[in-house]
């Protein structure tokens, strides 16, 4: 990491990226990438990681971003990746409120995008950074649309009700044990061999590569959530749930649906687009949840409705 990202082979680094840290109170150090074409910039995308991920991960989307002329901002999450760098191989990922996911956006947002990147701004989330990106362009106008693909608004339906699971990760949370792992999570690090099982992709070369990132750098990963963690997305989810036509959303917002997706709840995301203005889906049948990593028959649908929401909206170059 001499350059501040793990080099994993099939993983080419972007061209012309910069890793930096942002400060933030409490001792919390935030590592982010600025990633720039090689050209003259259309604009900025903000990109914002899913649970767990770290921006190793994304560096094949970003480069397409690149190629389409944009200018890529992303970062890691604190408790992932290398935000803060973890002591331990396998660490259980851990927050107390959603809200200090929102802080460190803005913060970045303020510290970094702004004064740094070029405009206009767009975000692309996934998964629960598109969560915590909803939450934030409820609240800012700094960015002229945003691409949510397969937004975590709640989780999947189960075979246990939801009163149960907040019930159980609310009362582990009370009791002191916030920090212990969610009960019924797997943590241990998945493997090539999971593939055949994964709820995430049906591309195995790019499953591979991205368990690859996992085995050359397990101090990036955090793998299961706590249960500290998973009360925090549940009382957050309720707060989204909640929204409507009295809080639109300060830009346009494309939700990219996938069909297959056994991890988020596409009722819950199709209920938020029917019921906040600004939000609008489209959906990738038979894709699974992690959109960004699938195959090339759902990737290439993806950048087709990327491009067209974003298109009347770039800079002309």
């Amino acid at each position: 990491m001499a350059d501040g990202f793990v080099h994993v082979a099939g993983n080419p680094l972007p061209d012309r990226a910069e890793c930096g840290h942002l400060e933030l109170a409490g001792g919390v150090r935030l590592r982010y990438g600025q990633f720039a074409p090689n050209g003259a910039a259309a604009g900025t995308v903000l990109m914002l990681q899913g649970r767990g991920e770290c921006m190793e991960r994304q560096f094949e989307t970003i480069r397409d971003l690149n190629a389409r002329n944009l200018h890529v901002l992303s970062f890691d999450w604190r408790g992932q990746g290398a935000s803060p760098p973890a002591g331990k191989p396998g660490r259980v990922g851990h927050i107390s409120s959603f809200a200090r996911y929102e802080e460190d956006l803005v913060s970045l947002v303020q510290q970094v995008m702004l004064p740094d990147c070029p405009p206009p701004y767009f975000m692309l989330g996934n998964s629960m950074g598109a969560h915590v990106g909803l939450a934030t362009i409820a609240r800012y106008t700094w960015f002229d649309a945003a691409v949510m693909a397969a937004p975590f608004i709640d989780v999947a339906p189960s075979r246990l009700p939801r009163w149960f699971k907040v019930s159980v990760v609310g009362a582990m949370t009370a009791l002191g044990l916030g920090r212990v792992k969610t009960p019924l999570t797997n943590g241990a690090r998945p493997t090539e061999d999971d593939f055949a099982r994964n709820p995430l992709t049906s591309d195995r070369t790019r499953f591979a590569r991205n368990m690859r990132i996992w085995d050359e750098a397990p101090l990036l990963s955090a793998h299961a959530p706590s249960a500290g963690w998973a009360f925090a997305a549940l009382r957050s989810c309720r707060r989204l749930a909640r929204m409507d036509n009295r809080e639109p959303l300060k830009c346009a917002a494309l939700l990219v649906i996938a069909g297959q997706d056994k991890v988020v709840s596409n009722e819950a995301i199709q209920q938020f687009a029917r019921f906040v203005p600004g939000a609008a889906t489209v959906t990738l049948n038979g894709a699974r949840h992690d959109i960004l990593s699938e195959a090339d028959f759902y990737r290439d649908q993806f950048f087709a409705a990327f491009d067209a929401f974003l298109a009347d909206r770039l800079r002309p170059l």
